[in-house]
């Protein structure tokens, strides 16, 4: 058949299928389920449906002969339609199905109440394993007033910004400890990567550089925006007022491209923790660095010596940094200064949980911006290679002792 008109003709299935295109069935069966479902919970249903199986009762009582007498309960020769029968099998049927629909809206019902609650339950146990311990948020204020007693110091006098940025360093290290609530003996420490942009270094300033740059197989300023400059002075721990001795100076290239696609995957190029951190603007958080290896081959597009580097490294290093976190530090003109690394001697900083991180990072927001204020008073001191110097600090305590030396 055909649709004729004065102009064309369109095969009716053409038609059908056309339309058919048009029309979201599943959204349509969807809105139906809804719909159906809500009312078939109403009182009004249930009403109607307790009616219908009075009725059945009523017309199976009252037509009992003729329903014995009938299709399907009496088999053949029969006499004709037994119209009482039909009748009182139709309402049956509909009373049957309004039935199963309603029982189906109840069960549906309750099986979503069943899984909003086992979610609900997961993510109040996620957020009680998340959540700092009591009596975390006063330590937080008062170690923060404490570090900001030091920075003000520093802001009247510029040789002391070494000193308050330690003071900060330490409060982190101090406050990562005991959000975690571990064994007194773990070992927290923090430091500061100062961004440094490779046209803003002097040749003397990039010579010494290369004896610094960590991992790369070979030293190509042409491939790097800038470096992230790690200088011990900008150090600290939990335990100490004084800048973390075990901690070694070294430099860690930023590249121009930071990533790259392999086997159709986005890869990267520039190192994990800190680079990463500073390039994509999340933090970079490592729970064990026993595994980092098996990170930089499943989602770097690193040279193998590159790698073999990165696993001697910690493996010398494991005594000290086990886990770490690597933070990025923006300026009030949105541009990056640098990185903050907090990391301990156990694996599972933080709780071993990115949820965790999370909540640690925004609580200890205002202590970084205290970071990027320090760096942006004015040009920090020069010691013999660049970093700034350390002098004499202002008399900062808290219920765990001076936070300066």
């Amino acid at each position: 058949p055909a649709l004729r008109s004065s102009r064309w003709t369109v095969p009716a299935s053409a038609t059908y299928h056309r339309v058919m295109g048009k029309l979201d069935l599943a959204a349509v069966s969807a809105t139906v389920r809804k719909v159906l479902g809500r009312h078939a919970r109403s009182w009004v249903y249930a009403t109607a449906v307790t009616f219908l199986l009075a009725l059945t009762g009523l017309l199976g009582s009252v037509y009992s002969a003729e329903i014995k007498g009938a299709f399907p309960l009496a088999g053949p020769p029969y006499s004709g339609i037994a119209w009482e029968a039909v009748f009182f099998w139709t309402v049956l049927l509909i009373t049957g199905l309004t039935f199963a629909v309603r029982q189906w809206s109840i069960d549906s019902a309750r099986q979503k109440a069943e899984g909003e609650l086992a979610q609900s339950a997961d993510t109040l146990a996620n957020l009680i394993r998340t959540m700092p311990p009591v009596g975390f948020l006063m330590r937080f204020g008062e170690i923060y007033e404490a570090c900001e007693q030091a920075v003000w110091a520093a802001s009247g006098q510029p040789s002391d910004r070494g000193t308050a940025i330690r003071a900060v360093l330490r409060g982190i290290a101090i406050l990562a400890k005991e959000f975690d609530g571990g064994p007194s003996d773990v070992r927290y420490a923090a430091n500061l990567m100062v961004y440094r942009a490779i046209d803003s270094l002097a040749q003397a300033e990039l010579r010494a550089m290369r004896g610094r740059l960590q991992f790369e197989s070979a030293v190509d300023y042409g491939k790097m925006q800038g470096v992230l400059d790690l200088e011990t002075s900008l150090s600290a721990t939990n335990e100490s007022a004084d800048a973390d001795t075990k901690l070694q100076p070294l430099a860690l290239a930023v590249l121009n491209n930071a990533q790259a696609t392999l086997d159709h995957r986005s890869r990267w190029k520039v190192l994990p923790g800190a680079p990463i951190a500073f390039v994509s603007k999340i933090a970079f958080y490592q729970a064990d660095t026993e595994d980092l290896v098996r990170w930089c081959q499943e989602h770097g597009d690193y040279e193998g010596t590159v790698i073999e580097n990165i696993s001697t490294y910690f493996a010398n290093a494991g005594d000290t940094v086990r886990s770490f976190v690597a933070m990025r530090l923006t300026g009030t003109d949105g541009a990056a200064v640098g990185v903050l690394n907090l990391h301990r001697d156990t694996p599972n900083i933080l709780r071993g949980r990115n949820e965790s991180m999370d909540h640690f990072i925004a609580v200890v927001g205002p202590m970084q911006r205290l970071l990027v204020r320090l760096m942006e008073i004015g040009a920090l001191e020069e010691a013999p290679h660049g970093g700034p110097s350390i002098s004499a600090a202002p008399a900062v305590t808290t219920s765990d002792g001076p936070l300066v030396a």
